[in-house]
């Protein structure tokens, strides 16, 4: 058994960068939503052990997201990103960790990688966390070259 992570982002090029390091450096079981309601519906369906929320989401105020999925699953942590840093803060979301937009790969897996030190894994998930790639992985210039273009896009910096 693998370690069970949700995604919640509706940018699907996000979403799938992060599927695909998760997969890779944590052996994780990753299920990708794009809104809330596909979140949530993905959380009464099956157990997640950490999931990674996109807090700028058109369709359900990020508290309430997050106190669903909370309420949902009390045992699964939460990270939540976002562009606008005054939601990270603004308020008491029930998330453990949070990164602002744009950011780069390296630092959402040392994000992550803290977040799974944090959790009580099985041996099962224990092992598979061991398996995860070097620490100083930086991942490719092109990865963190497009997320930070695609994350200043969606501030308005351009």
């Amino acid at each position: 058994m693998t370690l069970p992570v949700l995604v919640v982002d509706p940018d699907p090029e996000l979403a799938a960068l992060v599927q695909q390091s998760l997969e890779k450096e944590y052996a994780c079981r990753v299920g990708l939503t794009a809104n809330a309601s596909e979140a949530l519906a993905a959380a009464r369906a099956r157990e997640f052990r950490l999931a990674i929320v996109d807090l700028d989401m058109p369709d359900l105020h990020e508290s309430d997201l997050v106190r669903r999925l909370r309420s949902l699953q009390p045992g699964m942590l939460v990270l939540g990103l976002s562009a606008n840093p005054a939601a990270l803060t603004a308020e008491p979301l029930g998330i453990h960790a949070s990164l602002p937009k744009p950011f780069y790969l390296p630092d959402l897996m040392a994000k992550i990688r803290q977040m799974i030190g944090a959790l009580r894994l099985s041996p099962d998930e224990a092992a598979a966390a061991r398996r995860q790639a070097p620490a100083h992985r930086l991942g490719s210039a092109a990865e963190a070259a497009r997320l930070v273009a695609r994350g200043a896009r969606d501030a308005g910096a351009y």
